[in-house]
């Protein structure tokens, strides 16, 4: 310190190396600390962390205004400048991470396998499986088209994590994140009725029963059977009922996609990845990937759920995918700008 003394400048003091990321309360804590240790030193004019290992580009914007702060005014204009370009450069990679992200959320909500019509035996068997009367069959229709969504998603999202370290300027390669745990909940099914099989329902409901619905959990799934549009199961009879249901729906086979609830745990995740690469330093070396810190999943849990998305309604309301993709875009956009401001007090 006393040689900084002789230079006679103006120093910042950057904590390096300062452990596992912690909530901004107790990374302050420990920051003021080091205020209090330093206030002996007059050109000690800031302290604040820059961890090569783990800090993010967000908390530069704070660096930089620190150092406007210790320049002379002969020297701002040109640090101005250089402030200028550094913010286009971050902003156009911002950008296009919230591109790449956007891009791979429509894919998921997009997604689908085609299953054949279901008969009457089969959705029993189904509910009896679903409430473990039945041992479950790993082998069967459903069972196999959930492994073709989630092996999709986990190579897509191994692309997005290829994506964003390179957009980034990282070092590495993504590897399949563990996706495959949302198999058993978080199914979606829009299913036809068969007609041989709606007609033993229909002689089994029998009577005039107006807007029949009739939702059946298949391992967490909604296998919509129900929403006839009013159709009158006793008077048109079971196939009748079966036929308007497909025709009014637009289905001429099960469609197995990824419920809502699902694509808010894709979003999440996707928020989490780029927390991840945007906190990954350079000191670190090639990419890792590694669990997220407990208080960034808790933080952004609370503002994706404060955002109230109807995420049916989104895909729905698009006309395309590239209004959709404009949609998560500002989605992200939102979450992530919340989150940057409740972690480093900084509006990007």
């Amino acid at each position: 310190m006393d040689i900084l003394a002789w230079v006679n400048k103006p120093v910042i003091v950057l904590l390096n190396q300062m452990g596992e990321a912690r909530p901004p309360e107790e990374e302050k804590a420990e920051v003021e600390l080091w205020g209090d240790y330093l206030k002996p030193y007059s050109f000690v004019k800031a302290v604040m962390p820059m961890d090569a290992f783990a800090r993010c580009w967000v908390q530069e914007y704070e660096l930089w205004k620190e150092i406007e702060s210790c320049l002379s005014d002969a020297d701002k204009p040109t640090f101005a400048s250089l402030h200028a370009t550094w913010i286009r450069q971050k902003q156009a990679l911002y950008a296009s991470s919230l591109e790449a992200m956007a891009a791979y959320m429509v894919k998921v909500a997009n997604d689908k396998e085609v299953l054949a019509s279901q008969s009457l035996i089969d959705r029993l068997r189904s509910i009896g499986r679903s409430l473990g009367f039945i041992k479950k069959d790993l082998h069967g229709a459903m069972e196999d088209a959930q492994v073709a969504l989630s092996t999709r998603a986990a190579d897509w999202l191994c692309t997005l994590t290829q994506r964003l370290i390179n957009i980034n300027g990282l070092e590495g390669s993504g590897t399949k994140a563990e996706i495959l745990r949302r198999m058993r909940s978080d199914w979606e099914t829009q299913a036809t009725i068969d007609p041989k099989a709606a007609s033993l329902l229909g002689a089994v409901a029998g009577g005039a029963v107006s807007g029949i619905a009739a939702d059946i959990a298949t391992g967490g799934a909604t296998l919509g059977l129900g929403a006839l549009g009013g159709a009158i199961v006793g008077a048109l009879g079971g196939a009748g009922a079966a036929a308007a249901y497909n025709v009014q729906k637009g289905h001429k086979e099960n469609i197995i996609t990824w419920s809502p609830a699902s694509m808010e745990g894709f979003l999440l995740d996707t928020v989490l990845l780029y927390l991840a690469v945007a906190h990954f330093g350079r000191g670190r070396g090639q990419w890792e990937d590694s669990e997220s810190p407990a208080f960034w999943k808790k933080l952004a849990e609370d503002i994706i759920k404060a955002q109230n998305i109807d995420f049916k309604a989104l895909k729905e309301k698009a006309a395309d995918a590239d209004q959709l993709r404009g949609e998560y875009t500002k989605i992200l956009d939102k979450t992530l700008r919340e989150i940057f401001k409740s972690l480093y007090g900084v509006t990007i």
